[in-house]
């Protein structure tokens, strides 16, 4: 890291420095170790972005690289959370930090409507996301576990698209569905999700330990109404009661229910499909992140130079 502050202070000494140093998602496992000597040295503004700072990090074996990380959002012209726990972690261990909310978002307009979506029976519901140990395993047997309780007399189909090292693992937890009842797609590219995503009724995912889940947007831009738990950064993305359904971390019953229920009601279902394309579409939209975006960099540019 010396070397390389020391190698892009020569060129920037030729060139001119940037504008800005406009540096994402560091933690205590990735700090920026060249912002804050450059920024000093050219005297211009830092910016972060979802940058995370754990409280508990600031003992144990990773504290030293947490003060790394702890030194740039201090030093930093503002500090660009997608959530609001992001915001409370930064705050609750530099309370002096300069703060600015830029609500998750997405571009949508790769996404079709799903207007044409054939109705009727069966329900074709649908969840992506990678195969591997930890939460995602976690939110997988929520999943199966939930629609083990689903009852049996509902005519659905769910489709998961993903891959990993546990997929083995994950299509155990759903033996005994019929193989036409639960349809593994496995690795997809983003023009096959944003297909199979429009060619469904509802989209489900439990999301433990989401930091949000773009694809939740993914999923309402294609007008999905969605079904998780109230958990971690989903909130920040669905709009409970809204555009989808939240139900409290942990509570099996209170998803499996939230499903049926959005299975039952087609016109319940319906309304929030429209509701999460609008809210996706225009009110996550890229443009509006963009210009969003835009007025925070060119506010943080002019106090650093008062």
């Amino acid at each position: 890291a010396d070397a390389e502050i020391e190698r892009v202070s020569k060129t920037w000494e030729k060139t001119g420095p940037p504008d800005l140093w406009f540096c994402y998602h560091p933690y205590y496992k990735s700090p920026d170790l060249l912002g804050r000597a450059l920024t000093d040295r050219f005297g211009i503004p830092l910016i972060t972005c979802e940058a995370a700072l754990v409280k508990r990090r600031m003992k144990g074996p990773w504290a030293h690289w947490q003060v790394k990380v702890l030194d740039i959002v201090e030093k930093a012209a503002t500090n660009i959370c997608m959530t609001h726990e992001d915001a409370i972690g930064i705050l609750q261990c530099v309370p002096p930090a300069s703060i600015d909310r830029l609500p998750p978002f997405v571009d949508g307009k790769v996404f079709k409507t799903s207007s044409d979506r054939p109705h009727g029976e069966p329900i074709q519901i649908v969840s992506t996301a990678m195969m591997r140990t930890g939460a995602k395993f976690k939110s997988y047997e929520m999943l199966a576990e939930a629609f083990k309780r689903i009852s049996k007399s509902h005519d659905w189909r769910l489709v998961l698209i993903g891959d990993g090292p546990t997929r083995k693992e994950v299509e155990s937890l759903f033996d005994g569905f019929p193989a036409d009842q639960v349809i593994f797609k496995g690795e997809q590219s983003g023009d096959q999700v944003a297909g199979l995503l429009s060619e469904s009724d509802l989209y489900v995912w439990p999301g433990y330990e989401e930091a949000y889940g773009l694809a939740y947007l993914e999923a309402q831009a294609a007008g999905l109404s969605v079904i998780a738990q109230k958990t971690a950064g989903v909130p920040e993305v669905v709009i409970d009661g809204v555009t989808g359904i939240l139900s409290p971390e942990g509570h099996l019953d209170a998803f499996s229910g939230s499903i049926e229920t959005l299975i039952n009601d087609d016109k319940k279902r319906e309304t929030m499909s429209v509701a999460a394309r609008h809210f996706a579409l225009e009110e996550r939209s890229l443009e509006r992140a963009a210009s969003r975006l835009d007025r925070i960099i060119k506010a943080a540019i002019e106090r650093s130079l008062d």
